[in-house]
């Protein structure tokens, strides 16, 4: 897996959208990137454009495809699907508290 690299221009504008957060914001934010492993989906997730569901359905792609070619590891792969909504629903309650 490999990263795109970013304009500065880009690099910039989200730099200055996230020190705009609150303490709470910047918080659920962090918790966010930290569960689905993506800065993208933590942003759609705390700026309310995507559904805890649909975060932890497109957090879960790279792993849905390690699984499609090595195979489904019992009692992990299904309880971190579990565990990725349950606390990308913890930051979302967190959110709606503001």
């Amino acid at each position: 897996m490999t990263s795109v690299k970013q304009s500065e221009e880009v690099v910039a504008q989200l730099r200055q959208l996230i020190e705009s957060f609150d303490n709470l914001t910047l918080a659920a934010f962090e918790k966010a990137v930290l569960t689905a492993k993506s800065f993208v989906i933590g942003l759609a997730l705390t700026q309310r454009r995507i559904t805890v569901e649909e975060g932890a359905i497109a957090g879960r792609l790279e792993v849905l495809h390690q699984i499609d070619r090595w195979g489904e590891v019992e009692d992990s792969h299904d309880l971190d699907r579990e565990e990725m909504k349950r606390q990308l629903g913890s930051v979302t309650c967190v959110l709606l508290k503001q």
